[in-house]
Formats: C-alpha cells, sequence, structure tokens
C-alpha cells in the first residue's frame, strides 16, 4: 500500500510542479542553448531534477506517513538529505557549468558521507557459497566508485529526449520488482516514488522536450539507484 500511495504521489507532484519549476528555470536563465551537437533548435529549461526531487521526496514521505510507517523515514533520512545535496551539485552545475575537477571533488564527497552514514558495499556473496567480506578501506573505495559510476552513467545517459526518464522509470519498477522478492519494502517505497516523479516527469520530456533532466536531475536519479 505504501508504494502505491508512493506511485501516485509521485506522479501527480511531478505533473503539477515541472511547469512551475520550468518557469522558474526560464526566469533565472538556466537553459540549455543549442549547438552543433544537440538536436533542440531553441534554448531550454535544464532544471527539471529539482521538480523530480521533491516530488520523489515527498511522495516518499506521504507513502510511508499515511501507512503508519513513520519510523522508517528515519533510517532514510541520509539517503535524502545527500540526495538533495547531489541534486544541489547538479542544479549549480547546469546554472554555472562547474569545472570537471571540482564536480568530481564534489561526488567524492558525497560518496564519501554515504560510506560515513552506513550505506556501503562490505562484502559480496560468494559463488563457491558463504561470502566474502572487506575490509574498510577496500569498502570505502568500492562504495565511492560505485556511487561516482551510477551518478556519472545516468548524466551520459541523458542525451535525447526522455530518454534518460524513461529508462529511469523503467530501471526503478526493475528495482521495485526486486525489492518485493528480497522483501525490502523501504527500497520498494523508494524505487515507487522515482518511478512516479520520472513518469510524471515524462509528460514533458518526450520530444520535442519542453524541459531536461540536467545534470540535477540525472545526478540525483543516479545518485538513489547506487545506494
Amino acid at each position: 500500500m505504501s508504494a502505491l500511495i508512493a506511485l501516485i504521489c509521485g506522479i501527480a507532484l511531478s505533473v503539477l510542479l515541472t511547469p512551475l519549476v520550468r518557469r522558474l528555470a526560464l526566469a533565472v536563465g538556466i537553459l540549455d542553448k543549442p549547438n552543433w551537437r544537440k538536436v533542440h533548435r531553441h534554448p531550454t529549461p535544464r532544471l527539471g531534477g529539482l521538480g523530480v526531487y521533491v516530488a520523489w521526496a515527498t511522495a516518499v514521505i506521504v507513502g510511508f506517513w499515511l501507512t503508519g510507517r513513520q519510523e522508517w523515514l528515519h533510517s532514510l533520512v541520509p539517503v535524502m538529505t545527500l540526495a538533495g545535496m547531489v541534486m544541489v551539485l547538479g542544479i549549480w552545475d547546469d546554472w554555472r557549468d562547474v569545472t570537471g575537477s571540482v564536480k568530481l571533488a564534489a561526488q567524492i564527497g558525497i560518496a564519501s558521507l554515504t560510506f560515513v552514514s552506513g550505506i556501503a558495499i562490505d562484502r559480496i556473496s560468494n559463488p563457491l557459497g558463504g561470502e566474502i567480506f572487506f575490509p574498510w578501506p577496500v569498502s570505502y573505495l568500492i562504495t565511492v566508485a560505485w556511487v561516482i559510476g551510477v551518478m556519472n552513467a545516468m548524466n551520459l545517459l541523458d542525451g535525447l529526449d526522455g530518454l534518460a526518464s524513461g529508462v529511469a522509470a523503467i530501471i526503478a519498477y526493475g528495482l521495485m520488482a526486486s525489492g518485493i522478492y528480497l522483501d525490502s519494502p523501504r527500497s520498494v517505497v523508494l524505487m515507487a516514488a522515482l518511478a512516479g516523479a520520472c513518469l510524471g516527469f515524462l509528460r514533458y520530456n518526450f520530444y520535442p522536450a519542453k524541459i531536461f533532466l540536467g545534470d540535477s536531475g540525472s545526478q540525483f536519479i543516479g545518485y538513489v539507484f547506487a545506494v
């Protein structure tokens, strides 16, 4: 029930918020201008990640709150806070075109905070049976590499109208099904909310796109997938 509420809420909020975010992007000049490498012909707002993040975070809170699962929200505060930091980093990049070195340093910092918060890859399954545990320095390096890798993979995918948000919705549904199979209700709600937010955003992101996800959206979505 929590997942269904989060899904519906994510869709509705994203549909309602995206036009407002588009107006904000036009007002402050956060635009993706056309050039020889791009298919769009007119300057297009690229602040879509702000609306998707707000829709996702609100849907998660509502989904748990209305079904009496408020205690689960406490364990998700680090994820939602760090995801917000990633979104803000993306807005900064969309607005001021941050250099690659500064962006990488910020990503390493956020990935490190993720590790410190207790979200880490500290073991893997052994095909021969049991598990292989990593010492913390190895766990830290693998976790940081994973988080940064998935964030940037989603960022690179955001090249055509509707591509990144559509693929993100499909991945979110897949991870939601995995969460159901593994009996991980918190993951199910997180992914249901994200799938809903991406589906609502798609209404404005199909060709010809009225707004782009931008780094604020693609990196945020990649971060949520990573954690």
